[in-house]
């Protein structure tokens, strides 16, 4: 901070610039300054209400229910505060001077301007930020009482300080919900991880199972070659073997005729033969037949002699 104005407005008031500051010179009261044109709640400062900010001093010496006051004037003597501000000359690093005003009302209301300009507090409050000037945090002053405090604070709490201090603490719901998203981005990536590694195996199995197919059909490629230069051998060899055997057949067919042939006229020479041995034989029995009966004479006629003889005989042996 380059430099610090502190004013309470009457009709005749002055401003006072504060650029450095001497022991026992209100250094309390200045912090409260800083506090207030910094936006700290008056929770955290020396009053009950922002209101009670404005310095009082002359309308206190003249209040008629202070016991204190020597006189009792009216208050509309024109000297009565209607409001204070405080103006906090920031430089920053590139010396770019900057102007933060918070002025208090003797109503209690608070206005802020930025270089002279009205603004609200979100934009107040986001441009001392911008600076590193944490309001909720108050990483900007040390007060009376703050190091024996944050000392005897658990390292849980000293953490929470840490945080708050810088600016961690304000981003803790983006922070948690970032962790979600990042544990879920962390499921899906290891989802889609295990998810890849299994398409990959699929893959790979489908690559060995496309080579095995594509090395089977190569062999049955090779097999129906093989196939169908084994049938052209067999059908040549059966081709071979039946002119062979066509060959066969006809010469045989024709030693079959010739032998037919011959076969025909020792048919037909025995069927003569045979028919004059029938003639023959007829003949012959023709023969016998006269035979037999001329025998039958020539036995008849022989028994005839015999009796004839017997008879001869008997006659003989008679005599």
């Amino acid at each position: 901070m380059d430099s610090l104005v502190v004013r309470t407005v009457t009709a005749t008031a002055a401003e006072n610039a504060l650029t450095y500051i001497r022991n026992l010179s209100g250094k309390s009261n200045l912090m409260d300054a800083i506090s207030f044109v910094l936006g700290i709640k008056s929770t955290h400062l020396r009053s009950a209400q922002l209101k009670d900010l404005i310095y009082r001093g002359r309308a206190m010496q003249e209040d008629p229910d202070n016991p204190t006051s020597p006189t009792h004037a009216s208050q509309s003597t024109g000297q009565n505060p209607r409001k204070a501000y405080v103006t906090a000359v920031y430089e920053d690093d590139k010396r770019h001077e900057i102007r933060f005003t918070r002025t208090i009302t003797a109503s209690g209301t608070s206005e802020y301007r930025i270089n002279d300009k009205t603004v609200q507090y979100v934009r107040y409050n986001a441009a001392l930020e911008k600076e590193n000037i944490l309001v909720k945090a108050r990483n900007f002053l040390v007060f009376q009482g703050d190091v024996e405090a944050i000392a005897s604070q658990s390292p849980k709490d000293l953490t929470k300080l840490i945080e708050q201090i810088s600016g961690s603490l304000e981003l803790k719901a983006d922070y948690e919900n970032l962790k979600v998203q990042q544990e879920r981005a962390t499921e899906n990536s290891t989802f889609n991880f295990n998810k890849k590694r299994g398409i990959t195996a699929e893959i790979k199995q489908y690559q060995e199972q496309k080579a095995e197919a594509e090395k089977f059909e190569h062999m049955q490629e090779r097999r129906r070659g093989f196939v169908v230069r084994y049938l052209l051998w067999k059908l040549f060899h059966v081709e071979r073997k039946a002119g062979e055997l066509q060959e066969e057949i006809e010469e045989r067919r024709v030693t079959f005729a010739k032998e037919h042939e011959g076969q025909v006229r020792v048919r037909m020479e025995g069927r003569a033969w045979m028919e004059e041995a029938e003639l023959d034989l007829r003949v012959l029995l023709i023969d016998l037949k006269e035979a037999r009966k001329q025998h039958a004479r020539v036995h008849k006629d022989n028994l005839k002699i015999e009796k004839q003889i017997k008879s001869t005989e008997k006659d003989l042996d008679d005599k």
